[in-house]
């Protein structure tokens, strides 16, 4: 039982590291990817990943946004860089040789302090740029979110073989006469 809940525990650790270092890396890191642009030129950063598309935003109310995230944007760095440290020694802890349970529990104990910390100052800015907008901009911002949220799960959808209702997809398009059947008969 033991190594089910470690295994486990490693699972969810490794989905946090990916989703939390992606959210931050977006929200800290330099210029976004051109696929983040919005179709004004607006990059995503400075927090849209979480809330959908700065388009959806007034040219003012975007501006707004985007400068509660600068001002807090030292404090994020160093943020992000402290949990990126810890889960560095997490995964050294995990990986360590002789097999050292303490000081992996430590570890994650350390960085679950971090994650907590850099959670709660996260929706405290959340809050403080969402308190600068109208209520016609905070609902077309949370619907935007909600759109590409819906879109981005029937994509993953799509990717593992299911629609989102369930069925089966086709196994070719009508218009790929190249590929095999789906029975791999020609």
């Amino acid at each position: 039982m033991r190594t089910g809940l470690v295994i486990a525990l490693a699972v969810s650790l490794a989905a946090n590291v990916l989703l939390g270092g992606f959210v931050a890396g977006r929200m800290i890191g330099g210029p976004p990817h051109e696929f983040f642009h919005g179709a004004h030129g607006h990059g995503r950063g400075g927090g849209a990943m979480m809330f959908g598309d700065l388009d959806a935003l007034s040219p003012q109310a975007r501006e707004a946004f985007r400068a509660v995230f600068k001002t807090h944007h030292d404090e994020m760095r160093g943020d992000f860089q402290e949990v990126m440290r810890l889960r560095g020694a997490f995964a050294d802890a995990l990986a360590a040789d002789p097999w050292d349970r303490a000081r992996a529990e430590k570890a994650l104990a350390d960085l679950r302090v971090v994650e907590s910390k850099q959670q709660t100052a996260l929706g405290a800015i959340m809050i403080d740029a969402f308190e600068k907008l109208s209520a016609a901009d905070r609902k077309a911002l949370i619907d935007s979110a909600r759109d590409r949220r819906r879109a981005m799960d029937a994509r993953r959808a799509l990717m593992r073989g299911r629609h989102m209702d369930g069925d089966e997809p086709d196994a070719r398009s009508p218009d790929d006469d190249d590929a095999p059947p789906p029975d791999g008969d020609r």
